[in-house]
C-alpha cells in the first residue's frame, strides 16, 4: 500500500460546484466547438494521475525560451514591443495549453526524455512525486517486529523466515471473505484501515491498480486488485491478532503490509501459486528493474521493489 500527502496530490473533483473547480466539459459548455477539439488533442497516457513531471518541466522552459526567443525576433522585425511581446505571450498560453492536454509540446518527449535525460535526475523527479508526509521507518526492523507480533518465524526447512501456520491459515480464509466482498464492504474495510472520516471512492483497474480517492485526492494505491485484498484482510486480521497493531501509524502499518505481501504462496484473487522474478517496469519516464511476486494464473501483481546493488549482491 502507497499512502499519499492529500496536499502534494491534489486534483480535481468533479462534484464540487466552484466554478473554479469544473471539469473541462463544463468549462467548454458555453463554447461547443471547443469540445471536439480539445477531446481530440487531449491525451490521457501523458496527462492526469500518467503526467510526466520531468516532461512537463523540460517543455514548460522549452515553451519559455521559444515564447522569448519569437517576441525577441518579432521586435526585430516589426520595431514594436507592444507587438512583440503580445505574440510572445500568444505562443507561451498556446504551448502552455498543449502541454496541459497532451503532457508535452515537443513530439516525442516521453522517449527522449526516458532516452537522454540522466537517470538520477529522473529518479528524483520520481521520488519528490512519491514523497508524502510518512514517518520514517529506517530505524524500524520489519521483520523483527513482525516476529515479535507472532506473525513470522523461522522457517523450518530452509534458513529464511515464513509465516506462522496459524496466521497463514487465518489469513488465507479472511482474503477469501474479503475476495467475495462487495464494493461497499470492502469501502468501509478502507476506512478502516486508513481511518477516513469523509466519502470516498476505491477505482480499481483491472488486475493492475487500486486507488483510494478523497474529495479528488489520490490517498493510497496498490498495484493489483489481489494487493488490495492481501492488505483489507491482513489489516483486519491484525487488529484481532495483536493490541498493539492499532498503536502503530497508518504508513507503518502501510510499509508492514507491504512487507508481509511477500511472504504469500497462493494469489488472494484467484487462488493460483505465486512466482517471484525479476521484471522491468515502465514508469512515465524510465525503466527499471524490479523483483515481483506475480499470480502465476491471473498475472496479477501482488509485491515489487527496485533492484538495488545491494539487492542485486543478494539474488
Amino acid at each position: 500500500m502507497t499512502t499519499a500527502n492529500p496536499d502534494t496530490e491534489r486534483t480535481t473533483s468533479a462534484d464540487e460546484p466552484d466554478a473554479s473547480t469544473a471539469t473541462d466539459g463544463e468549462r467548454t459548455d458555453s463554447i461547443p466547438f471547443l469540445a471536439p477539439l480539445i477531446a481530440r488533442l487531449r491525451q490521457p497516457e501523458y496527462t492526469g494521475e500518467n503526467r510526466c513531471t520531468p516532461c512537463t518541466v523540460v517543455n514548460t522552459a522549452i515553451a519559455l525560451l521559444l515564447g522569448a526567443s519569437i517576441g525577441y525576433v518579432v521586435l526585430l522585425v516589426s520595431r514594436n514591443s507592444a507587438i512583440a511581446a503580445g505574440t510572445g505571450v500568444l505562443f507561451l498560453l498556446a504551448a502552455l495549453g498543449t502541454i496541459s492536454l497532451r503532457g508535452y509540446l515537443v513530439p516525442y518527449t516521453p522517449t527522449l526524455t526516458k532516452r537522454y535525460l540522466p537517470d538520477r535526475i529522473l529518479r528524483w523527479f520520481e521520488h519528490h512525486e512519491q514523497e508524502t508526509a510518512v514517518e520514517s521507518l529506517e530505524d524500524i526492523d520489519v521483520e523483527q517486529l513482525l516476529t515479535s507480533l507472532g506473525v513470522l518465524q523461522e522457517c523450518e526447512r530452509q534458513d529464511d523466515l515464513c509465516l506462522t501456520p496459524s496466521f497463514e491459515r487465518r489469513w488465507r480464509d479472511r482474503m477469501e471473505q474479503f475476495r467475495e466482498m462487495d464494493r461497499e464492504s470492502r469501502e468501509t474495510a478502507v476506512s478502516e484501515l486508513l481511518e477516513l472520516d469523509d466519502d470516498h471512492t476505491v477505482e480499481e483497474y483491472g488486475n493492475t491498480a487500486a486507488i483510494v480517492m478523497v474529495d479528488g485526492t489520490k490517498v493510497a494505491q496498490w498495484e493489483s486488485d489481489a494487493a488490495f485484498v492481501a492488505d483489507l484482510a491482513a489489516d483486519d486480521l491484525l487488529r484481532e491478532w495483536s493490541d498493539r497493531w492499532s498503536a502503530f501509524s497508518i504508513p507503518a502499518r502501510g510499509e508492514l503490509l507491504n512487507s508481509l505481501r511477500m511472504f504469500i504462496q497462493r494469489c488472494p484473487s484467484c487462488d493460483s501459486p505465486v512466482t517471484m522474478g525479476q521484471d522491468t517496469v515502465q514508469s512515465c519516464c524510465r525503466s527499471r528493474d524490479v523483483v515481483a511476486v506475480t499470480c502465476s494464473e491471473c498475472d496479477s501483481r501482488i509485491f515489487e521493489v527496485e533492484v538495488t546493488p545491494e539487492l542485486q549482491a543478494q539474488l
